[in-house]
């Protein structure tokens, strides 16, 4: 009886690494196929558009992501981790997410157009457009939900990938066949079309898989939500301005052909750093439920690491080679600003997995505040940096606030790590 229990346990254990394995496999593979779709989508969008007319669309694709973050009231990670204690309660929430999401993208399109009239934003059909765009990006990280909280990454990959060829599809024939007087306006409807059908497609496969039913919820069940999501939310802004104050502070100082020269080379640092969010989107679930032990903890950083020195050293490089080729000559100037990211890449990389081990430690209101120091020394050295330096000041700024960032980070990692050996040695 004994070695049978041990062979259970046994059995149980391969069947846990190779379901890691085989999600890993899935998220890396649609990755890869992301980047490749995404720069060729960005290559056409940045030729079509030229300089001037690209830094608009990188001052619009920053304010609505900046704007958008106030959709979802960063329940959708906190969802991800309970729903993978309880299975059950996969209804709840997801009802619970649907819910506050309605609610808030009422409220936001009127904050929208309430900024539109007063002049704060300019009211044209592009920006209408692209907003309507980010309200269809936003529907689509609910059937997220349920793929990664289920560890079922192969549908997670599938609909990323379908978002992207959609999309590709999409551009490549607005901008074929649509009038040559209204570009950014085409650019910003092969945005909304791509994202409808990726919403349309992936909820329809949650509701069929899962057997999703809408749930009837009270308004302090999602409140309650809300409220115990409440540290990742404002975490999400804090990162989310980290990532874009710079486009927006380049464009108010600069205006739109330096922002075009930087959008075009945070737009190739953005796709790179989907290597490292592989990992953390794999790993989340198995962090929430404490089936990933420390050792493999510190492999996980170990190669993450690797991974940034690997890509740093191809940057510097392949940067400016990589701007001619994808951007075009009109481009060059960016590839000196990719080669400040370069520096960054290292700490990003291991960046991306110590705040995901405090998030599954609910380490939240940790990551907020090393989160919000980063960001305003980001915002601080922007103001100094760019009237002096221009696009590289502000590649100069976003390298001390994610160095500031990663000492923090590690700080409180070791520190939880250290909680955690005492809690198993008090339990044992």
């Amino acid at each position: 009886m004994r070695r049978e229990e041990i062979a259970k346990k046994l059995d149980v254990k391969k069947i846990k690494e190779s379901k890691v394995a085989r999600n890993s496999f899935f998220i890396t593979a649609a990755h890869f196929m992301n980047i490749a779709f995404g720069l060729l989508v960005t290559t056409i969008i940045a030729r079509y558009l030229g300089v001037e007319l690209y830094g608009r669309f990188g001052y619009y694709t920053a304010l609505m992501s900046i704007l958008a973050i106030f959709l979802d009231l960063g329940t959708d990670i906190f969802s991800v981790v309970q729903i993978s204690k309880d299975k059950d309660s996969m209804d709840r929430y997801i009802s619970m997410n649907v819910t506050s999401r309605f609610f808030m993208t009422a409220i936001m399109s009127i904050v929208f157009v309430f900024m539109g009239i007063s002049g704060v934003v300019d009211m044209e059909v592009a920006a209408l457009i692209f907003w309507a765009a980010f309200l269809m990006q936003n529907f689509i990280k609910v059937p997220k939900i349920c793929f990664q909280s289920s560890e079922e990454m192969h549908y997670m990959a599938l609909y990323d990938v379908l978002d992207y060829v959609l999309l590709l599809i999409c551009t490549s024939a607005f901008v074929l066949l649509g009038p040559k007087g209204i570009k950014l306006e085409l650019v910003a409807g092969a945005y909304l079309v791509s994202r409808g059908l990726t919403v349309a497609m992936s909820m329809n496969k949650a509701i069929r898989r899962y057997k999703l039913k809408y749930v009837k919820v009270r308004s302090s069940e999602v409140l309650a939500l809300v409220k115990k999501s409440s540290p990742l939310f404002v975490n999400s802004i804090i990162t989310l301005l980290a990532m874009q104050i710079d486009v927006m502070m380049i464009n108010a100082f600069m205006g739109d052909v330096e922002t075009g020269y930087y959008s075009a080379s945070k737009r190739i640092l953005t796709n790179l750093l989907i290597f490292p969010s592989v990992m953390t989107t794999v790993l989340l679930p198995k962090l929430s439920n404490k089936s990933l032990d420390e050792q493999k903890s510190v492999y996980v950083l170990k190669m993450n690491f690797a991974g940034g020195i690997i890509v740093a050293a191809g940057i510097f490089i392949f940067a400016k080679l990589g701007i001619l080729l994808l951007f075009g000559r009109d481009y060059l100037p960016a590839y000196h600003i990719l080669q400040i990211f370069g520096f960054a890449m290292p700490m990003l990389f291991v960046n991306y997995y110590l705040g995901t081990y405090l998030v599954a430690n609910e380490k939240q209101s940790k990551v907020l505040f090393l989160n919000i120091i980063s960001t305003l020394a980001n915002i601080g050295m922007n103001y100094v940096l760019i009237p002096a330096y221009q696009g590289r000041g502000a590649a100069m700024a976003t390298f001390i606030s994610i160095s500031i960032g990663f000492a923090l980070s590690a700080y409180y990692y070791m520190k939880t790590r250290s909680e955690n050996d005492r809690g198993e040695e008090a339990s044992s």
